[in-house]
């Protein structure tokens, strides 16, 4: 078969996917089912078609059987598009050729989630599916509820899928494809080129800059970590380290505002609340979480005897100049106004999208770069149609799962569990929360493992008493977690192959840089919501200074060293114990515990500074 023409379907298919839901966002959603029919049949086409690319050989049954998936995703999805109204009217009503459609639906999008993420997720809803059948449902009625039901294959996820996060992930290519990735990597090296640790400190930056827009770990570190993790060991940090500051940097833009990658749209969907909220709910945890990112990048950098280096000679002008800035903000800044006027998010992300395809269009008025720039918006959709495909056939999956979940009544069973276990101790329901929503984070994108945790988890915790914005800004900072905690660690391995590094130690690098961010939505939703910026003026800023030191000090004790260089392990516990007593939320009958923590606190700065021999160790270059 000629690689090329297919290549070249395949672009083409990527731009109808990415044009479309750019189209849609601003003049109009087909009508319900069609709008995710179409979405989820183009993805589908592409994930098959890439089947036959690629610069290996194929063999006949292979080209054969994916040509097949082809024809049979055709069919299967244009009766959900030509049909709908059949199927809106008339749920429970369907005969031997619905069935059989459905059927080969639902198996097309378990292979379609398997090529995509592995078969962890699909095997999960077989697994559901089956037991669902054991209980007493027959496979036909179950097939039929999934299909033809617009709570089963067509739900939530599907929806959002097919709208809200469709728009945002095109928005998101636009962002970068018109230059927004090379200019957060040269403002990140202006403000921390010349710093110790400098490349960490620009791969933190940077990656949080790109993760704002692009939503996806996995994604951020490849972009920015083959710039930034060779400079990183080249100065001196282990390929471990370099691999896992640059993981936890970019997985830090996720839960970073203004962009939040495309949770933060979901959660106000949700919610019914604003968006602008939203960001301003993340603002404290964000900065502390960069904040624990930065201190162990310095204090390891103090700690191998780096010196002030520059890494790159980046000239300020000439990044901030009109034309690579202009489609940058501009479009960013017009978003946030619009929301704040109270449009639609999908319709703010529209014109935000139209703005910068325009600025960066006419950012001269030279013929011939011009005509480039038109030729790029083509290369702005196939990419965004690219990251749509991606995420797309495991978002329907999820749905798939999270209606077999409710079906078989193991939704109501965990609820019961967790409210059992929540009469005795909330904090322990909280716990299992937190690593369930790892769990499922480790093979899903944090948008979808949010999505499924919120549907099940989210009711009973509630009923215990816990408020709903806490409770969702808790879920999606595990949820993000989820991609660096071994064994399943999408962002790891990536940086770990950039680095050449062991990929365990890599992961457990980085749950020990954000293990101090761990410890802070346990803080906000079991007790104090301070840190979310609720509540009293006065006390939200003296809980956030006390969690920004708590947050340091176990960052230093992470990176076992302080401002003269390597300390020793009584002092590293010492540290670790002084954040944890000032960030644990410990109950108000034993809030003492907290204040003996800020003593202990007071009184290990003065030794430092009285007694320094006994607390620092001969340094040791590694």
């Amino acid at each position: 078969m000629n690689m090329k023409k297919i290549d070249l379907w395949i672009n083409i298919f990527c731009f109808l996917i990415g044009f479309f839901h750019f189209y849609t966002a601003g003049f109009g959603f087909l009508f319900g089912m069609q709008q995710q029919a179409v979405f989820v049949l183009l993805t589908l086409v592409i994930v098959f078609a890439l089947g036959l690319s690629g610069d290996k050989k194929k063999s006949k049954i292979g080209v054969i059987f994916n040509l097949v998936l082809i024809f049979i995703t055709v069919l299967a999805f244009s009766n959900p598009l030509i049909n709908y109204m059949k199927f809106m009217i008339r749920p429970s009503i369907y005969g031997s050729w619905d069935i059989i459609l459905g059927a080969l639906a639902i198996l097309l999008v378990l292979e379609a989630a398997r090529r995509s993420i592995g078969p962890v997720l699909p095997l999960f809803t077989i697994g559901v599916i089956l037991y669902s059948n054991l209980t007493g449902s027959s496979i036909k009625s179950l097939i039929g509820f999934i299909y033809h039901n617009e709570m089963g294959m067509w739900g939530l996820l599907t929806y959002l899928g097919s709208t809200l996060l469709g728009i945002f992930l095109v928005f998101g290519a636009c962002l970068i494809t018109c230059g927004g990735g090379q200019t957060f990597i040269d403002l990140a090296s202006y403000v921390s080129g010349k710093s110790r640790g400098g490349p960490a400190k620009i791969a933190v930056i940077a990656s949080a800059l790109f993760g704002m827009i692009s939503g996806s770990t996995v994604t951020n570190v490849a972009t920015t970590g083959t710039f930034t993790i060779p400079l990183m060991k080249k100065i001196g940090y282990s390929p471990e380290e370099a691999g896992a500051i640059e993981a936890v940097s970019s997985m830090g833009g996720v839960i970073t505002p203004p962009m939040m990658g495309s949770t933060a749209f979901v959660m106000a969907e949700l919610l019914g609340i604003s968006y602008l909220r939203i960001m301003g709910y993340a603002i404290m945890p964000a900065i502390l979480y960069f904040t624990a990112v930065f201190c162990f990048v310095h204090f390891t950098a103090i700690k191998k005897g780096m010196g002030y280096i520059t890494i790159k000679k980046v000239n300020i002008y000439e990044v901030i100049k009109w034309r690579r800035l202009a489609p940058l903000v501009l479009p960013i800044i017009t978003f946030v106004m619009l929301l704040s006027k109270g449009f639609s998010v999908t319709y703010c992300v529209f014109l935000a999208t139209t703005i910068c395809l325009f600025l960066f269009i006419f950012q001269d008025l030279q013929l011939i770069k011009l005509k480039e720039r038109i030729k790029a918006v083509y290369f702005v959709f196939i990419e965004g149609g690219k990251a749509i495909t991606s995420i797309a056939p495991l978002l329907v999956c999820a749905q798939i799962f999270v209606f077999m979940i409710g079906e078989s009544g193991i939704g109501i069973r965990t609820a019961s569990y967790i409210m059992q276990i929540g009469s005795f101790s909330i904090a322990i329901s909280l716990i299992m929360a937190a690593i369930l929503t790892l769990f499922l984070g480790m093979g899903m994108p944090p948008v979808a493992s949010y999505l499924f945790i919120v549907t099940i988890v989210s009711p009973p915790l509630n009923r215990l008493g816990i408020s709903l914005v806490p409770m969702h800004m808790f879920f999606i900072n595990f949820a993000a977690f989820g991609t660096l905690t071994p064994p399943v660690c999408a962002g790891v391995f990536m940086a770990s192959n950039i680095a050449k590094s062991n990929w365990v130690k890599t992961g457990f690098t980085a749950v020990g840089i954000v293990l101090p961010a761990m410890i802070i939505p346990f803080s906000y939703v079991y007790m104090e919501p301070y840190l979310l910026g609720i509540g009293p003026l006065g006390l939200v800023i003296i809980k956030f200074i006390l969690a920004f030191f708590g947050v340091a000090f176990i960052a230093i004790s992470v990176s076992g060293a302080f401002f003269k260089g390597c300390i020793n392990f009584i002092a590293r516990f010492l540290f670790l114990s002084c954040g944890l007593t000032i960030l644990i939320p410990f109950s108000y009958n034993l809030g003492w515990i907290r204040f003996f923590g800020i003593g202990i606190t007071i009184f290990l700065l003065m030794s430092f500074k009285l007694f320094p021999s006994k607390l620092y160790k001969q340094l040791k270059v590694e």
